[in-house]
């Protein structure tokens, strides 16, 4: 099952270090700037995607 987790001091690095496949890179912002969007836009939340104990994604969604 997977479980949405917001992005915290202890899993920020493991999140920004998740790479994409090469197929993904056209379509998928890294996650570094996805993180640093949502920062400032208010519309925007990040969360963590944890399978199993590991993170495996990013997903962000508008809020509310």
């Amino acid at each position: 099952m997977m479980k949405l987790e917001k992005v915290t001091k202890q899993t920020v690095y493991d999140v920004i270090n998740l790479s994409l496949h090469d197929e993904q890179k056209t379509f998928v912002a890294p996650n570094a700037k996805s993180m640093a969007e949502s920062a400032v836009n208010p519309d925007y939340q990040t969360r963590a995607a944890i399978v199993e104990g590991e993170i495996v994604a990013l997903p962000c969604t508008p809020s509310g």
